[in-house]
């Protein structure tokens, strides 16, 4: 595993301030059980390999990697009431607008590697394990321009192997979808008389209501291989 992480930090000024950090990732492995899955959205196990007798083909991207990695945080002391530039004279007003803070968390993160296999196969069913076999990879772009729910990934590049042969598609050789998200928090102490006060407190979860999906349906001989199953 091998990683680097860049930030950017910029401490409160003015009632603002935040913290960025990216990070860029890559792992490589022969052993699809370190991550305990990769198989795919379609219901095979993919964490054995297709060929016990060959582990140097198993060598590919490590399943639980992601490459890209973007968190911001941001915080924000809104402007108003005392000892601030608006409403400092405002009396009761000044009283209600006052003393709130804003805080953003924002994540990017790139999705995670997964195989492209196949759904009962005579060799998997002989040996008791379904999903381990991956499909023929004839050598076409993987990655469309424009992935969909549809068809997230080039579907024509994979085809079920001949019986009794290993697939030739690499492990891991499909990217699934990332995710993002924005968390919002705005938030207040207010000081009652003597050493008594109250916390206001509101989050919103997702304020930009993104869809996240996951579940791709990696079975070259699934009815829906290719597309996405499932939306976080």
């Amino acid at each position: 595993l091998d990683s680097a992480t860049f930030g950017l930090r910029k401490n409160e000024s003015r009632g603002f301030g935040y913290d960025v950090q990216y990070t860029v990732a890559r792992s490589r492995d022969n052993s699809p059980s370190i991550s305990g899955g990769g198989g795919g959205g379609g219901g095979g196990t993919g964490n054995v390999a297709q060929d016990d007798q060959n582990i140097d083909a198993e060598w590919a991207r490590s399943s639980f990697i992601q490459r890209d990695r973007l968190q911001l945080q941001a915080q924000y002391r809104l402007p108003f009431g005392p000892q601030e530039r608006w409403l400092r004279n405002a009396g009761s007003f000044a009283g209600v607008a006052g003393g709130w803070r804003l805080n953003a968390n924002f994540s990017a993160n790139s999705g995670s590697p997964q195989s492209v296999t196949v759904s009962g196969a005579s060799r998997d069913i002989a040996s008791g394990i379904n999903g381990a076999l991956r499909a023929d990879y004839n050598g076409e772009a993987v990655a469309i321009a424009d992935p969909t729910i549809d068809q997230w990934f080039n579907t024509a590049a994979f085809t079920v192997p001949v019986a009794g042969a290993f697939g030739s598609s690499p492990r891991n050789i499909i990217t699934g979808p990332g995710s993002k998200n924005l968390n919002m928090t705005f938030n207040r102490t207010v000081q009652m008389r003597g050493n008594r006060s109250v916390d206001i407190n509101m989050q919103v979860n997702n304020i930009l209501n993104l869809a996240n999906y996951q579940g791709v349906d990696t079975n070259v001989n699934s009815p829906t291989f290719g597309q996405i199953r499932s939306v976080n």
